[in-house]
Formats: C-alpha cells, structure tokens, sequence
C-alpha cells in the first residue's frame, strides 16, 4: 500500500464482500474505494441491496473484508479484533430501541460507552487529559486514568493515604470527584451540554430506553456517539424509522452539532433528498460498485449516471 496517506481521517481500497448460502453468491461488494476527510460529511444512497449498509458495517469493523484495506489515520485495521473500531467511531442504526440495552437506564448507557471508549486514539491530541497518581499498586491504573479524557470524573479510593487526597483537594477548580461508595456519579458537565444540543431533559437519563419517544431515542443515540469521544459518525438509515417531523428534528440537530463539535460522518441512506440536505459529498451505489461520486451539489446538480438520474428525478417528484 506504500506510505501512509494522512491526508484521509478513514480510507477503504478496494474492498470486497461475498455472501454465500446453500443456493447462490452474492456479491455485495465489488472493489470499493473510499475516503473520508477530517470534519467531511459523506452521504452513500441507493436502494436496497446496493451494498451501502455493507460497506458501513465493514467500515465500523461488524464485519470484516474478504478483501481490500480500511485504513484510519493510514494506520491499517480491517484485521484488528472486534472492537477496535470502536475507539474512533460509533454508529447510529435504524432501529434506535434495539441499539439500547432494554433493562439499563439512559444514564448508565452512556457511562458504559464512555468507560469504553476513554482510551480513544485521538486522546492526546485536542483534549487536556487529568493526571492522577494512584498509590493502589493495582497495575495499569496510573496509565488509565492518565488517559481520561477531559472532565471525566476521577475515581478515589476511600482506602487512600493522607498525602493523595491532599493532592486531590489541589487540583483545578471543576475537576469532577467521585469517592468510591454506594451512590451513583452525577451527570457530567459534558453530557448534560450534550443533552442541552440535542433538545433532551436530563430526566429522560433515569429512563429506560421504551420509556422514550422513537425521536427522543434516537437522539440519545446521537448522544451516546459522541459523549463516547468519537471521530467519526456513522449513520445508517438514522431517520428512515421516525415520523416526518421527527426526521426533520433530527437533521436540524445534527447539522447544528456539525457547527459546533469537531466530528466526521458517513450518513448512509435511500433518501438522496436526506443526503443533499447534510452532506458535503456524495457515493451512489448500485449492485455493489460506486457508480458515481463527487461533490453533492455538482452530482444532484449534472448527475452523469442514469441510475443517479432516476434517484434525482424520483427525489424531485417528492420535492426535493
């Protein structure tokens, strides 16, 4: 593959995917090449069974390759265990109920994904992480909590001598401290600025996830993306199960997020409108191969491709 190519955040060269059963192959995907920049919006549309949702669980490491390279910062990872992925990216899926643990409230979901993912890639970069010395002994603490990320609360042990908690009571004023005991943490200042963007009440933490609205959940999930620290977004179908108001609340929302936190998204839909709508660049599919890219307003402007006619035409019909 040669030098690393840092100018893309994520790449994917020449990927393929085959299915097989007892009657036929399919080929899903047939030598896919991709990019993403830093701060970039990609928009891939087609119809069912294009390969578009393939490509975007290949890409969030769900699946893997049977050939072709995905690269994050040109650091190859189609090979890594499952999770690794998960360190840079989070996905937004159709169904925003079954991305939820039924039994756990909102509250600790979003700790869970947080716990999770604190030892991010991007950590050191863009981010002023606390440094704690822990006296525990307990190997592979110190560097733990070196690599939270800011405003994570810090975890004190009540055990601990004199000297480290006078330590403690120096530490900058805000500084989250959570002494080990039977009560939960408050919610951090992070998520409930999250919640604030993203029109939630604080209340709905205490809920379980059918105790919301189909919207209401599914913000939590746009929630939980980036309260985990990711880079990049990856959203597949995100409004196609939703009302059309709560569809269009979930596009003003995200594109007001845009504006304000530092992320990259791959929005994966049917709906070439939604695309248009959020998008800076555009990938139609069809049959497993990409059959026409560029710039969304260029490509729903001079479309070359007749299927991208049909998409544009059909789209316009609906008023796009």
């Amino acid at each position: 593959m040669g030098g690393k190519n840092l100018m893309f955040l994520l790449e994917g060269k020449n990927l393929t995917k085959r299915y097989k059963n007892r009657a036929r192959e399919t080929d899903a995907l047939r030598d896919i090449s991709f990019y993403l920049k830093e701060k970039e919006f990609l928009g891939i549309v087609g119809e069912s069974g294009s390969g578009k949702s393939t490509l975007l669980r290949l890409i969030a490491g769900l699946e893997r390759p049977d050939s072709g390279v995905l690269t994050y910062r040109g650091d190859e990872y189609q090979h890594r265990k499952a999770g690794y992925a998960g360190q840079f990216l989070q996905m937004i899926f159709q169904d925003a109920y079954g991305s939820f643990d039924p039994r756990l409230h909102m509250g600790d979901q979003m700790e869970e994904v947080r716990r999770k993912n604190s030892r991010n890639p991007k950590s050191d970069s863009g981010r002023n992480a606390g440094t704690l010395t822990e006296n525990s002994g307990k190997p592979g603490t110190s560097a733990e909590l070196r690599e939270l990320p800011e405003r994570t609360e810090i975890l004190t042990k009540s055990n601990e001598k004199p000297d480290t908690s006078a330590k403690l009571r120096e530490l900058p004023e805000g500084t989250g401290i959570l002494t080990k005991s039977n009560e939960k943490p408050g919610t951090s200042a992070e998520l409930r600025e999250l919640l604030r963007e993203t029109l939630l009440d604080e209340s709905l933490l205490k809920k379980r996830p059918r105790e919301l609205s189909g919207g209401q959940c599914q913000r939590m999930s746009i929630v939980r993306a980036l309260y985990s620290g990711a880079e990049i977004i990856l959203c597949d179908e995100m409004t196609s199960a939703l009302d059309v108001t709560a569809q269009a609340q979930i596009v003003r929302i995200f594109g007001r997020l845009r504006e304000i936190r530092s992320f990259s998204s791959i929005v994966v839909s049917h709906d070439i409108a939604l695309v248009y709508a959020m998008c800076d660049r555009i990938m139609v599919m069809k049959d497993g191969r990409i059959v026409e890219e560029g710039k969304t307003s260029e490509v729903i402007r001079n479309p070359k491709d007749e299927y991208t006619k049909q998409l544009i035409m059909s789209a316009r019909e609906q008023g796009l």
